[in-house]
């Protein structure tokens, strides 16, 4: 009897492993859809409602002409475009400019730019003084940032840039809004309805 269970064991494990490539084998047929597939149209309906980035125009103000040669240079490569007229640098975004300005900053090259808006500053403003390091933000915050490094670690180019940094003059960020405010139009107030008789 033992031998007869045995058997009869050994025929369920070989209709097991049967049923189980039998399976497999369907498995094999059915067309699979790539993983890009299925989250492409994810992907393409939240692109949709975002809106595009801007493009942000930056400035030279001062500091080394020949290092803003080379970044000029390094533009012209990784964007394949010439600076405008006034030698702004047009980026496609603000972060692909953040990037841009902080690969050239760890090439320790010294730069002071502003982001500009027709013609005007807006405030954002990035800096290197060749420390390896971009600073990004207002001139003030810049400063602050500039005077915290000089006071753990005091270094003559904390102290050139500093100096180069107190004659850039601050964008008084509350006109430029106030500008900007005022390009848009407020809507017309409606008329204002006339008081009607109330019960008594």
């Amino acid at each position: 009897m033992t031998k007869a269970n045995t058997q009869k064991h050994k025929d369920q494990l070989e209709a097991q492993r049967r049923a189980n490539e039998a399976i497999q084998a369907q498995e094999a047929k059915k067309p699979v859809l790539p993983q890009e597939n299925l989250t492409q149209p994810d992907k393409k309906k939240s692109e949709a409602d975002e809106p595009a980035p801007e493009p942000v125009s930056i400035r030279k103000l001062s500091i080394n002409d020949d290092d803003w040669l080379k970044i000029v240079d390094q533009f012209k490569l990784k964007y394949g475009q010439e600076p405008e007229e006034d030698g702004s640098l047009v980026f496609p975004s603000q972060e692909s400019a953040i990037e841009f300005f902080t690969d050239q900053a760890s090439q320790k090259r010294e730069f002071l730019a502003q982001q500009m808006r027709d013609g005007k500053p807006t405030g954002f403003t990035v800096f290197s003084c060749g420390d390896g390091t971009l600073y990004q933000g207002t001139v003030e915050e810049i400063k602050s940032a500039i005077e915290l490094a000089n006071k753990a670690n005091p270094q003559p180019l904390y102290t050139k840039a500093l100096k180069a940094l107190s004659e850039i003059p601050s964008v008084n960020q509350t006109n430029s809004m106030r500008d900007a405010l005022g390009t848009i139009k407020s809507p017309e107030p409606e008329p204002e309805a006339e008081p009607q008789p109330g019960p008594r």
